[in-house]
């Protein structure tokens, strides 16, 4: 973890409980509630579902429509290109950004005219999406790109913005970007300006008020922005993980914590070394089951990445 005493590293376990949710399980919501806010009955699934859809222009006459369905392990390609050549750079697009997995190509060839610039740069930037996601489906052709996905962590949601908002290639709609968060994840994250914003699953409406407490109760000068939903399927540990989450966030002036399944991760800033000092101190207090991984800079110290299980620690 943090300071100078030697670091033990343990294997964390880590299970991505992955899926597609239907397009009844993705709906618009609301974040930005300061903590007194009441806020209205939650649903059975995360709230920060990315969910973007451009107006689009008129419709263009379909030459070329390709569906990228991407699985843990493989690639399928389906629909249609109009030429081989055009067919060989879907290849090769597909093979450089996911180098390690099997490609399984029906892609049929039909002789038809299409913009070619427009075409790779509608594939790339599809592929770059799917690459945020464990599995994801992506659809192109003349009228734009379209995507759906599961994340399989949190943090993925804030870097699939990001990408969404600087990097879309010139001249390809985008006609819509659909991604859930994981099932099993929550997050904590700090920032300078004073804002902590809290994101993923807890497992019932009584965890997640006694998280938001918690929360105005550490962070009293912090604006609260809470997207937490519910998956009732988490186990008893989960909550008592996130609250010792919660408690190792209020050492370290910018970062962030998460849960995933089995496991606390710590990363940012800690303002001094008594910071660091505090945070190891607190790691013998994480619940039996979770593994905690702590990669914390302070002024003068580079960041050190160690893990340590709490099986591992004597209570």
């Amino acid at each position: 973890m943090s300071g100078d005493k030697p670091i033990r590293r343990y294997g964390a376990s880590f299970t991505l409980i992955l899926g597609f949710c239907g397009c009844a399980l993705w709906s618009n919501v609301n974040i930005g509630a300061r903590a007194d806010t009441t806020s209205a009955q939650s649903p059975m699934i995360p709230h920060d579902v990315i969910v973007v859809e451009d107006e689009g222009g008129p419709s263009q006459p379909i030459t070329y429509a390709v569906r990228i369905h991407k699985e843990l392990d493989r690639i399928k390609l389906k629909g249609s290109m109009s030429s081989e050549e055009d067919q060989k750079t879907l290849i090769g697009l597909v093979k450089a950004s996911f180098p390690s997995v099997t490609i399984i190509n029906r892609v049929k060839v039909t002789k038809s005219g299409s913009n070619r610039e427009v075409k790779i740069g509608g594939l790339s930037f599809a592929l770059k999406l799917l690459g945020y996601v464990e599995t994801g489906r992506a659809t192109i052709d003349d009228n734009g790109v379209a995507m759906e996905g599961s994340a399989s962590t949190a943090v993925i949601l804030s870097e699939v913005k990001k990408t969404l908002a600087d990097d879309r290639p010139t001249g390809v709609p985008i006609r819509g970007v659909r991604i859930a968060p994981p099932m099993r994840s929550w997050t904590a994250s700090i920032r300078k300006e004073g804002t902590l914003t809290i994101s993923g699953v807890v497992p019932d409406e009584g965890g997640r008020q006694a998280i938001s407490a918690a929360a105005v109760r550490m962070f009293p000068e912090c604006e609260l922005i809470d997207g937490t939903g519910l998956n009732a399927r988490l186990p008893d540990r989960w909550m008592k993980a996130a609250l010792h989450a919660l408690d190792l966030l209020r050492f370290l002036d910018n970062g962030s914590v998460e849960i995933t399944d089995q496991s606390i991760r710590l990363k940012g800033d800690a303002p001094s070394e008594t910071a660091l000092k505090m945070i190891d101190a607190r790691a013998a207090e994480i619940p039996n089951g979770f593994s905690l991984n702590s990669e914390v800079t302070a002024p003068g110290r580079p960041g050190v990445a160690a893990a340590i299980s709490a099986d591992e620690l004597v209570h």
